[in-house]
């Protein structure tokens, strides 16, 4: 038992020298965690963003300075377009107000050109200037005279004689007697290899003008001398229409209108007016009015 004990006792002793002391061990531990609790304190301190408290009065000016600049963006922005709106609306009306212009001017140079130009050196724009210049009573004396000039032999041949003179004469008498006077064509067809035949109308009304220079034997005379004929209160006022044709006889070397001769049916439409063959006949006594 003893010398159980004595090496029970060498051993503790033993331990004792090899073990480190417990002040050490505490010194050493409290070192340790004093050196990482700097650690995680310097590691934190580098990872989190420092923060700038601003005061409050800042803050506000900062949003307000913002909103102004919006606002004076919003109005350049607003300027620029009023203004490019301004001038593309000045550029529209600039733009508007040439176009008007030279629409005057081309409408100018239509009704300056002459009957002569229009119609060109062919049978048929010849006779469709005919129509133009004919059409009513409202062609000027310059305008026929032109036209027959520059577009007729100058012995052409019509309805109440020849010549071109004698021609534009019978145009003038026309356009004078019948008030509201016109000619329509209707069909236009090729009858020979240098003629055409027109197909027309002519409407005008029977005014009192009408029946002292076309019919004054139904009008009563100025001295008194002759009654006025009953016939003449049933026409006068009336608007008539005349059925007809026109003959064009075209002239290829020289570009000209030979012949111009129409026929005419007066007859039918004033025999409905007048009631009688009689009245018919006192009516055209020694007159003819068309061809």
């Amino acid at each position: 038992m003893f010398q159980y004990k004595s090496v029970r006792v060498e051993k503790n002793c033993a331990d004792k020298q090899t073990s480190p002391p417990n002040s050490i061990l505490e010194k050493k531990r409290k070192f340790l965690s004093t050196e990482g609790d700097g650690g995680s304190k310097r590691k934190s301190s580098k990872s989190t963003p420092k923060t700038v408290n601003y005061p409050q009065e800042d803050w506000v000016l900062a949003a307000i300075e913002s909103q102004q600049r919006l606002r004076k963006l919003r109005r350049e922005r607003q300027r620029r377009y009023r203004k490019k709106q301004d001038n593309r609306m000045l550029t529209l009306e600039e733009e508007t107000n040439r176009i008007r212009q030279e629409i005057e001017k081309l409408e100018q140079h239509r009704r300056n050109l002459s009957p002569s130009v229009r119609a060109r050196a062919n049978m048929w724009s010849a006779v469709g200037a005919y129509f133009h210049v004919c059409r009513n009573a409202k062609s000027t004396s310059f305008e026929e005279q032109d036209f027959v000039q520059a577009t007729m032999t100058s012995d052409v041949v019509f309805n109440g004689g020849c010549g071109t003179k004698a021609l534009i004469e019978e145009m003038r008498r026309f356009s004078s007697s019948f008030e509201d006077f016109e000619l329509e064509l209707l069909f236009l067809k090729k009858d020979t290899e240098n003629s055409l035949v027109a197909t027309t109308t002519t409407t005008f009304t029977l005014s009192k003008q009408t029946l002292q220079k076309v019919f004054p034997h139904l009008w009563s005379s100025e001295n008194g001398g002759r009654p006025r004929s009953p016939l003449a209160d049933k026409l006068v006022g009336q608007r008539i229409v005349v059925p007809g044709t026109i003959r064009f006889t075209w002239d290829e070397t020289k570009c000209r209108m030979t012949s111009v001769l129409s026929r005419t049916d007066l007859v039918t439409p004033m025999l409905e007016l007048v009631g009688s063959l009689e009245n018919l006949a006192q009516v055209f006594e020694h007159k003819r009015v068309f061809g």
